[in-house]
């Protein structure tokens, strides 16, 4: 074997380590860029599972009367459900409002508590 050939065959060696070098960085590169967009549709789905949360707060507030009371219901394609239950240790007239909301069928996605004097 003449030197030239040895040289050839080293660089074919070189080409397909640096081959094999950029297309495992690109494949790293195509799996954050598919973690970043996973992340994303879970930063809204939070968003939006909040807000409902805040709006349903705000409702419960001014609607329910009395303890012991669960509501549930859907908005924005989030399931939402209402606990008020009296508020432990606090004496009458106190009341513990939770609001829950989750995806259907899936785990809650944001959880506000609110006290409330009763009515």
């Amino acid at each position: 074997m003449t030197p030239a050939q040895r040289e050839r065959g080293s660089v074919l060696v070189e080409a397909l380590v640096a081959v094999l070098i950029v297309a495992a960085m690109a494949g790293l590169w195509f799996d954050t860029l598919a973690q970043g967009v996973r992340q994303q549709g879970t930063l809204a789905d939070r968003r939006i599972a909040m807000l409902v949360a805040q709006s349903r707060l705000a409702v419960a507030g001014v609607a329910h009367a009395g303890g012991g009371q669960d509501s549930s219901g859907s908005n924005a394609g989030m399931d939402w459900r209402i606990r008020v239950e009296p508020y432990p240790d606090a004496g009458d007239g106190i009341e513990m409002i939770t609001v829950s909301v989750g995806k259907p069928g899936g785990t809650v996605l944001a959880n506000l508590q609110s006290l409330r004097i009763g009515q």
